[in-house]
């Protein structure tokens, strides 16, 4: 018994093995894995029939139902793409369609409190004007002319000569 078992253990791990090798053959059989569980959910088979024979109007009902088909890009989810059977799934994630839109809203939502937020902080940042100092009118000139005055005054000081009289000559 037990080594019956141990063999079939060795058989069982060459197959693993097998397939890993194989990747591309597993990604297939992975792909109609899914599919096969999805339509199980849904009460379909993986050629989108139902799996219960029952009327014709339930027939139709299964086969409108569509099916939103979202698709990993590496960092999320992104879709969706709507199928109308479930064989065209893939191996992506499957929800319905009502979900996702409920999903986009939410997201919706959460950016337009962010933008709000947002704009409150821009609106409080607003920079003072600086007041312009007047400037007095005819002042720059008034010590340039006194000086000047003074320095004529000079100048005819020394050049001309005082008498004992009082008298100014040149």
């Amino acid at each position: 018994m037990t080594s019956g078992s141990q063999e079939a253990e060795a058989e069982s791990n060459r197959a693993r093995r097998s397939s890993q090798l194989d990747e591309p053959v597993q990604h297939k059989e992975d792909k109609k894995a899914e599919e096969q569980h999805v339509a199980q959910q849904l009460g379909l088979t993986a050629s989108g029939q139902l799996l219960h024979s029952a009327d014709s109007s339930a027939k139709k009902a299964a086969c409108r139902v569509k099916v939103c088909v979202l698709t990993w890009s590496g960092r999320n989810w992104f879709g969706p793409r709507e199928t109308d059977t479930v064989s065209g799934a893939g191996p992506s994630h499957v929800i319905s369609s009502s979900v996702w839109r409920e999903m986009i809203n939410k997201k919706k939502k959460k950016k337009k409190k962010k933008k709000k937020k947002k704009k409150k902080k821009k609106k409080k940042k607003k920079k003072k004007k600086k007041k312009k100092k007047k400037k007095k009118k005819g002042c720059r000139f008034r010590a340039y002319n006194w000086r000047k005055e003074k320095r004529h005054g000079d100048e005819e000081g020394k050049n001309s000569q005082v008498t004992e009289e009082g008298e100014v000559s040149e």
